[in-house]
C-alpha cells in the first residue's frame, strides 16, 4: 500500500475492492492523498486542472466511504458491553476510519487552499502546513465550504454519549485548525458572509472545547489550541453578527 505521494489508481485502489473497505485501509489512502495534496506541482505541468480535479474527487469518495465505515463501528460498539472480547478492536476500527475521513476532506482543504504556486514550498513555515497568505479563487469557496463542514459534522457526530469518547492522536487537532482556516478563507464581506462567520464562530467554539479534552492526553495539542483561539478573535473582530450571537449566548 502506498503511503507517499502516488499515482491515482493506486489511491483509488480499484484491483482491491475487499481490502479498500478496510478501516485501516482507508487511513493509508487518506494520509498518501493528503501528501499527494500537498506536494509541489510538477515543473512539466502546464495546467493543474486535472490533476486537482482527479484528486478532489478521491478526496471526496475516501471520506464518505470513512465515515460510512466509522458510523458502522460506531453503531456496533453502541450495542456491546465495553467487556465483550471484540471491542477493543472495533474500538481500533472506528477510530482509523475517523481519522481517514477526516484527512481525507483535510486534503481537499489543502489541495484548494491557496491560488498561490509556492503555496507548497512554504507550508511547512504556517501551522499544520496551510499556507492561508493567498486566497483561493472564488470558484473554489462552495468546495472548500462543504470540506470543512464535513470535518465539523464528524466532529459533532463523534460527541455520541452511547459510545465512549476515543483517544485520538496529535494530527487529529490539525484536521480542525485545517477546517478552521478552510471555512475561513471563504469569509468575504456582505451580508450572507456576516451569517456566515457567525456559522463559522460557532464551529471554532465547538473545536477548541474537543481540543481542550485532548491537550490533557497529547500536550502537542496546546500550539494548535492557541492557534484556533486566534481564529476565533479575528471571525469574532470581523463578524459583527457572530459577535452579537456569541454575546447573547454568554449573557
Amino acid at each position: 500500500m502506498c503511503v507517499s505521494p502516488c499515482r491515482l489508481e493506486d489511491l483509488t485502489n480499484s484491483r482491491r475492492p475487499t481490502q479498500a473497505d478496510s478501516p485501516f485501509s482507508l487511513r493509508i489512502r487518506a494520509v498518501s492523498l493528503l501528501l499527494s495534496s500537498t506536494e509541489p506541482p510538477s515543473p512539466t505541468e502546464l495546467d493543474p486542472t486535472p490533476r486537482i480535479e482527479a484528486l478532489n474527487t478521491v478526496a471526496s469518495t475516501l471520506s464518505l466511504l470513512s465515515r460510512h465505515s466509522y458510523l458502522t463501528s460506531c453503531t456496533i460498539l453502541a450495542s456491546l458491553p465495553p467487556s465483550h472480547p471484540s471491542y477493543p478492536s472495533i474500538s481500533a476500527s472506528r477510530e482509523a476510519a475517523f481519522m481517514a475521513s477526516l484527512i481525507s476532506s483535510a486534503s481537499t482543504v489543502f489541495l484548494l487552499s491557496s491560488s498561490s504556486l509556492f503555496a507548497s514550498f512554504a507550508a511547512s513555515a504556517f501551522p499544520c502546513g496551510l499556507d492561508t497568505t493567498s486566497t483561493p479563487p472564488i470558484s473554489t469557496h462552495a468546495i472548500l465550504r462543504i470540506a470543512s463542514s464535513h470535518i465539523f459534522s464528524l466532529i459533532r457526530t463523534s460527541l455520541n454519549p452511547a459510545v465512549p469518547p476515543a483517544v485520538h492522536s496529535p494530527f487529529f487537532g490539525c484536521s480542525l485548525l485545517v477546517a478552521s482556516q478552510g471555512a475561513m478563507l471563504t469569509l468575504q464581506t456582505g451580508e450572507s458572509d456576516d451569517w456566515r462567520g457567525a456559522g463559522v464562530l460557532s464551529d471554532l467554539e465547538l473545536a477548541e472545547w474537543v481540543l481542550a479534552g485532548q491537550e490533557r492526553r497529547w500536550s502537542a495539542v496546546g500550539g494548535v489550541l492557541r492557534e484556533l483561539r486566534m481564529l476565533r478573535l479575528a471571525v469574532y473582530g470581523a463578524s459583527e453578527r457572530g459577535a452579537q450571537l456569541l454575546l447573547s449566548s454568554v449573557v
